[in-house]
């Protein structure tokens, strides 16, 4: 593979599974006559929904159609607010029911998402495509709640999630049970590459069923990838298969071995029966052994420490997790995330000084560009004509002044545009996609915390001034 600008030119983005989700599109959520749904059409008409809903708020209609706006921008917390009411009472429709139990669930209240999803299972007549979405809903709850034994009472033959269903169905077990080796409840694994280098991400040592493995992190996959190669040599027992496809398949989709790591030790911990996707990997000339993921992660309060150069996983509730959260200081940057699909973690952030944008979380971008966009972002900053075609590839950059999320604002680089390979990338989801942030951007402030609990990040209290005092390194920011 060549090296194009530091990045290789097959990407191996490890995030863009094809994996249907159970949310509308946004251009569905509020009817268009004619034109698709924009994020200047969406604010616009936000603004209008806001004044109705604030002059009347006891009018059901202005109500609901104020939180499908808010859900269809990102503001899946103000939504959340919003329809919460509706969903709750007694005499609520389906739609509002399913509203409510959607939201739910991307802000992180799965025991909520679950009462609202056997509301709806019995509001609706079975085989309707309401009856689905409560099955489909109630599937991913389980999943995140690690509790796959619920799905056995679950059939939706033909259901995007059908794979996902049978995978828990066939799975024996509570999954990613957690044993700590020691007292202390911190596990620390070290980063064993130079990952400051343009493309690089961090790789990891670990064992899989006894076996040294080097792992790469990557929070835009789901559960713990393994090269096929390397699967066999570890002994991974294959219960299922699926197809996906990846950007770093170049789109095509591949057959995947679906399976159980029986332990997986990193550092100071061990989880046992470990949910495995198993892919082909270095075949494709990746040449890390597989992938730590969000699942892997979601187990526990988990710290991206650049500044020390580890992974550090701390116990998720309790004393250890307060202490943590108490030792970064009386002023630590936190942002609220939310979570869809089975994985996909979302943020709030900015573009060339255009706020409110949602972005994806994904750090295994291997390139050299902290930033991928999508067409219509680049349509909405009014750059289109900036666009640098990457010969030899699909893709294409744009320069971007201004990128970050939260308050954590820098300077100009590159975002790397045609990489999604989903249908629709940019509103599949029930809302807009604006663009990825990843690990090269990350990286500039020290570390990030991920705390499932909350769903929030954590970044240090100099992170600001990190943002403040440094520019985006911009490779490449004219034409070659």
């Amino acid at each position: 593979m060549g090296d194009l600008f530091g990045m290789k030119t097959n990407f191996p983005i490890l995030a863009f599974l094809v994996s249907g989700t159970v949310f509308l599109s946004a251009n569905a959520l509020v009817a268009q006559e004619n034109d698709r749904l924009t994020r200047s059409s969406a604010e616009e008409q936000l603004f209008e929904l806001d004044v109705a809903y604030r002059a009347a708020p006891g009018d059901d209609e202005n109500r609901r159609a104020y939180a499908k706006m808010l859900y269809a921008l990102g503001n899946v917390w103000e939504a959340n607010d919003v329809i919460a009411p509706l969903a709750a009472k007694a005499s609520s429709s389906a739609d509002d029911v399913l509203m409510g139990a959607r939201v739910a669930y991307l802000v992180g209240a799965y025991d909520r998402a679950e009462v609202l999803y056997e509301r709806l299972k019995t509001l609706s007549p079975s085989g309707s495509e309401m009856h689905v979405e409560a099955l489909e809903g109630l599937t991913l709850v389980y999943y995140q709640t690690n509790r796959y034994e619920l799905a056995r009472g679950i059939e939706i033959p033909g259901s995007d999630r059908e794979s996902l269903l049978t995978f828990m169905k066939k799975f024996e077990g509570e999954p990613h049970q957690v044993e700590w080796i020691g007292s202390e409840r911190v596990a620390r694994l070290p980063m064993i590459n130079d990952y400051t280098q343009p493309g690089a991400l961090p790789l990891f040592r670990l064992e899989v069923n006894g076996h040294e493995v080097e792992f790469i992190l990557d929070t835009g996959g789901d559960r713990l990838y393994i090269d096929e190669e390397v699967a066999a040599k570890v002994g991974i027992r294959s219960i299922h298969q699926r197809r996906s496809r990846y950007a770093y398949t170049g789109g095509e989709y591949v057959s995947e071995p679906l399976g159980v790591a029986e332990s997986v030790t990193m550092g100071e911990v061990r989880l046992t029966n470990v949910p495995v996707v198993v892919a082909k990997w270095k075949a494709l000339g990746l040449t890390s052994d597989g992938v730590i993921t969000t699942q892997m992660l979601k187990q526990f309060l988990s710290t991206i420490d650049y500044d020390a150069g580890e992974l550090v996983l701390r116990e998720r509730k309790g004393l250890v997790r307060e202490n943590f959260l108490a030792s970064l200081g009386g002023n630590p940057v936190r942002m609220p995330f939310w979570m869809s699909s089975t994985h996909l973690m979302y943020t709030k952030g900015s573009l060339n000084g255009r706020d409110g944008l949602n972005v994806f979380m994904d750090s295994g971008l291997a390139a050299s560009m902290p930033l991928v966009i999508l067409d219509e972002t680049v349509e909405e900053l009014g750059i289109s004509d900036t666009k640098v075609d990457i010969d030899g590839t699909d893709y294409y950059w744009v320069l971007i002044e201004t990128h970050g999320i939260g308050p954590l604002t820098r300077g100009a680089t590159q975002a790397l545009g045609n990489v999604f390979v989903e249908e629709d990338a940019y509103d599949s989801g029930g809302f807009f996609r604006d663009v990825l942030v990843s690990h090269q951007y990350l990286k500039h402030f020290g570390s990030w915390t991920i705390d499932f609990e909350t769903m929030s990040y954590y970044f240090p209290e100099d992170s600001r001034i990190r943002a403040a005092s440094s520019i985006s390194t911009c490779f490449q920011c004219r034409e070659p």
